[in-house]
C-alpha cells in the first residue's frame, strides 16, 4: 500500500534504462527527459516542445491517491508522470549520447539487448594489463565465455576443467610425464580464472553459487602441484634439494603477489604465463634451470629499486 510519505520509483513498459545514470542523476524526486528530437522518433513520451520521457521517474506517494478520480483505463505510468510534473517535481535531464550510444532503449529488440549483455559483462571485467599476458588473456577469454554460458548447465564446464586438468596433470605425473603435467597445470590456471570470470558476473545476478569450494580448492591446489611436478622433473641427483628450486621460486612468487607494487602484483600472480614459460623447459629437459632462472628474476625485480616500480 502506498501511503503519502512514500517515493515511487516508476519505470514505464518497455524502458531498459542505465543503472549508473540512473543512480547519479535521479539523486532525489524527478522525472528523466531525453530532448525530444531525438526521443520522440524513437517512441518516447513527449511531454513539451522539446522534451520526451525517458521512461523513469521518482515521484511523491501522494499522488498515487489522485489515480482514484480518474477513469480505470488510463496509462498509469503515463498519468503518474503528468501529475508528477504538475504537482512540482522537477525534470532532470539525461544526455542524448545516451540514446545513440545505446546505454538507454525502449522496446528493445534481440540485437539491442544482445549488444546491452556484451557491454554489462565487458564492464565486469578486471582490467589487467598485459604486465600480466596470461591473466588479461584469460579474463578477457572468461568475459566472452561468460555471455555464452551464463544461466545454463555449461556455466560449470570451466570449473570441472580445470579440476580435471589438476588431476590429469597429476595422473601423468604417476605415470613418469611430468613436463606434461607441468603444461597441464598451466591449462588449469587458464581454466580457473576463466571460471572465476564466469562465476564473478554471475553472483552479479545470482548470489548464491555452488562453485566456491572448487574455486578454493584449486587456487590452493595450482602451486603445490606446479612445485611436486618441477621437483619430480629435477635431476634424481639432486636428492632432498630437488624441491629447493621450485620453493624458493614460488615463495618469491607468492611475495612479489602479496608485498609489490599494485602494478605488479597480476604478473608475479600469473601462474598461466609460468606454466608457458617452465613448460617448454620441461619437455627439452632443463625445467630446474628454467625455475632457477625465473626465481633470479623475481628476485632481482624485488631486490633492485630501478626494477620494483615502486
Amino acid at each position: 500500500m502506498v501511503t503519502a510519505d512514500d517515493e515511487l520509483f516508476v519505470v514505464a513498459p518497455g524502458v531498459l534504462p542505465d543503472d549508473a545514470e540512473v543512480e547519479e542523476t535521479l539523486t532525489g524526486k524527478g522525472v528523466l527527459a531525453f530532448p525530444a528530437d531525438t526521443a520522440v522518433p524513437l517512441g518516447y513520451e513527449r511531454i513539451d516542445l522539446e522534451l520526451a520521457w525517458g521512461g523513469v521517474m521518482l515521484v511523491p506517494g501522494r499522488i498515487v491517491e489522485r489515480l482514484a478520480e480518474l477513469p480505470g483505463d488510463v496509462d498509469v505510468p503515463s498519468t503518474l508522470m503528468r501529475l508528477s510534473l504538475q504537482s512540482g517535481s522537477p525534470i532532470r535531464h539525461l544526455d542524448r549520447d545516451l540514446l545513440s550510444e545505446g546505454h538507454w532503449h525502449i522496446d528493445a529488440d534481440r540485437a539491442e539487448l544482445d549488444a546491452r549483455e556484451k557491454r554489462w559483462i565487458d564492464a565486469q571485467r578486471r582490467k589487467i594489463a598485459f604486465r600480466a599476458p596470461g591473466l588479461a588473456v584469460a579474463e578477457r577469454a572468461g568475459a566472452r565465455l561468460a555471455r555464452d554460458i551464463l544461466g545454463q548447465s555449461a556455466e560449470s564446464v570451466p570449473i570441472l576443467a580445470a579440476m580435471a586438468s589438476v588431476i590429469t596433470a597429476l595422473g601423468l605425473a604417476a605415470f613418469g610425464f611430468p613436463a606434461a603435467g607441468i603444461a597441464m597445470t598451466g591449462l588449469a590456471a587458464l581454466f580457473g580464472h576463466m571460471a572465476g570470470v564466469v562465476d564473478r558476473v554471475a553472483q552479479l545476478s545470482r548470489p548464491k553459487t555452488n562453485h566456491g569450494l572448487l574455486h578454493r580448492l584449486l587456487g590452493h591446489a595450482i602451486d603445490p602441484v606446479f612445485i611436486l611436478l618441477l621437483t619430480i622433473s629435477a635431476p634424481k641427483e639432486f636428492g632432498f634439494l630437488r624441491a629447493f628450486v621450485p620453493l624458493v621460486l614460488f615463495g618469491l612468487l607468492r611475495l612479489g603477489e602479496n608485498y609489490s607494487s599494485k602494478k605488479w602484483r597480476a604478473t608475479y600472480a600469473d601462474r598461466i604465463l609460468l606454466g608457458v614459460l617452465l613448460a617448454p623447459a620441461a619437455f627439452l629437459g632443463f625445467s630446474t634451470e628454467m625455475a632457477a632462472a625465473i626465481a633470479l628474476l623475481v628476485l632481482a625485480t624485488r631486490f633492485f629499486p630501478t626494477l620494483r616500480g615502486d
